[in-house]
């Protein structure tokens, strides 16, 4: 099952690959350090561990403590419609 998320294929693709590439366990599944990790790639160096829990806690549908890649899209659709609304 995937998100609905409005991405294209080549966002989905492109998408895939940093989640592949963050989920250094390779379970398939993002935890709060792989998050982190991810907040400051993105340029969020002042995010805390608990802000990231926050946001985990917001997403993760299913509760396992982590984001599928499905909760992940879902994350990212956010970032995007933040990043667009703080343009116009």
């Amino acid at each position: 099952m995937t998100a609905d998320t409005d991405f294209t294929p080549e966002q989905m693709e492109k998408y895939k690959k940093e989640f592949d590439a963050l989920d250094k366990k390779h379970d398939a599944h993002l935890d709060v350090d792989e998050l982190h990790q991810l907040a400051n790639d993105l340029g969020y160096e002042k995010v805390s561990k608990e802000d990231v829990l926050f946001v985990l806690k917001e997403f993760d549908k299913d509760h396992d403590g982590t984001l599928n890649f499905d909760e992940f899209l879902s994350f990212m659709k956010l970032l995007r419609k933040a990043k667009y609304d703080n343009f116009q």
